[in-house]
């Protein structure tokens, strides 16, 4: 990755976090990934759409109130 390149993601993850947004990295199966990636192409949505939606929705179905 060049220079410019560098600088130019640090400036979008700035905004990203100045908006409220923040970058986690997690490692999950490949078979889960495959199967959001495929979500994701047939509904025409960006993958991290399918993976937000999918954690809010484990959240909204805690019931031990630790993830509200």
């Amino acid at each position: 990755m060049s220079m410019q390149n560098t600088a130019s993601v640090q400036k979008h993850r700035a905004r990203m976090k100045a908006n409220g947004y923040y970058r986690i990295e997690v490692t999950i199966g490949g078979g889960m990934v495959d199967q959001a990636r495929d979500l994701a192409k047939r509904k025409r949505w960006p993958l991290w759409y399918v993976v937000e939606k999918a954690i809010e929705a484990y959240v909204a179905t805690d019931t031990t109130g630790n993830g509200k």
